[in-house]
């Protein structure tokens, strides 16, 4: 036999998928979704359509913490990476890996408030889009450069789920001048647009 001669084709057994453990991490998110939607503050505002309150990080942090504590231990990226397996047809938009917004997408999918699993950046972006369509529909339109801004606040809000005012003197907006610079570009309009942002964006 010579070092090209293909003897066996395949994945090999050590390295391919459990779909039996992806099945049951999911089955066990979903059950444990279901179970503490009437306990867990997160849960309950992801379950409750139309949404009565706006989700805070605190609250998606908790639910962070409950996910993670043993014995679960689960991870965001584990859970989404599993989803992928078992129901491909169902997911769109990569796993954003690291960033915990994408554990609303997973827990409103889990509940079955959404059919399919879809990664929150895309649903910011996607409302982002309409918002933007909305004011134009107004008259109410904006540059390039404060297009180029409101892209910063919305990218923020898909990591913190807010912008504060204070938030402007930090990264990204630092170092593209601050609250200073936004301020400028926006006037007394800018605290009005950051909380239309703050509650257009959020589920």
């Amino acid at each position: 036999m010579t070092l090209d001669e293909v003897t066996r084709s395949g994945v090999r057994a050590d390295l391919a998928p459990d779909h039996d453990a992806d099945k049951a991490l999911i089955g066990e998110f979903e059950s444990f979704c279901k179970d503490h939607k009437d306990e867990i503050d997160a849960l309950m505002v992801l379950y409750d359509r139309p949404y009565a309150q706006r989700l805070t990080r605190k609250q998606l942090m908790e639910l962070v913490a409950a996910i993670q504590r043993p014995p679960r231990q689960w991870t965001g990226e584990a859970l989404w990476a599993a989803y992928e397996r078992v129901e491909k047809d169902r997911v769109r938009g990569a796993s954003r890996g690291r960033l915990l917004t994408d554990l609303i997408s997973l827990a409103r999918h889990a509940m079955g408030v959404e059919p399919e699993l879809v990664s929150y950046a895309d649903q910011a972006a996607a409302r982002f889009e309409n918002w933007l369509a909305q004011q134009g529909n107004r008259g109410r339109s904006f540059t390039e450069e404060q297009v180029g801004w409101l892209t910063l606040i919305r990218d923020r809000i898909v990591v913190d789920l807010e912008v504060r005012m204070e938030d402007f003197d930090e990264t990204p907006f630092a170092e593209r001048g601050g609250l200073g610079k936004v301020w400028s570009l926006f006037g007394e309009e800018l605290e009005g647009i950051v909380d239309e942002l703050n509650r257009e964006l959020v589920a």
